[in-house]
């Protein structure tokens, strides 16, 4: 079976390395990016998975992203797991997505989180 590919959005670089990093050494495929420009049109191949910052550079919001994803046929299913460091937006993102992370997270909520929404 093919790894599983988790496609993480958050405008903070080191952020992005180390989830690349810790995710590929668990087995899944990981491509990052800085923006969500473009989005909610990821291109083909789809994501399994997306981990998506709530609070993006360049006023981008990752909660009007993941209302989008969720509203179009071609992405609707992809589960979306929305992290910030703001935990007054959670009660507005458990609505949007699939998943929640505290930021800082640890590893063990991370690959909980992960398990739970590909699971599904």
């Amino acid at each position: 079976m093919p790894p599983k590919t988790v496609l993480v959005i958050d405008d903070d670089a080191a952020i992005l390395n180390i989830l690349q990093r810790v995710l590929e050494d668990e087995g899944y495929q990981a491509l990052t990016s800085v923006t969500a420009d473009g989005f909610p049109a990821p291109q083909p191949p789809l994501p399994d998975l997306i981990l998506l910052d709530v609070m993006l550079a360049g006023g981008e919001n990752g909660l009007e992203v993941c209302r989008k994803l969720k509203q179009q046929t071609r992405t609707q299913h992809i589960p979306v797991v929305l992290m910030s460091a703001n935990a007054s937006l959670e009660m507005m993102g458990r609505e949007e997505a699939n998943g929640w992370l505290d930021k800082p997270f640890d590893l063990d909520s991370l690959f909980h989180i992960l398990g739970i929404c590909l699971a599904a």
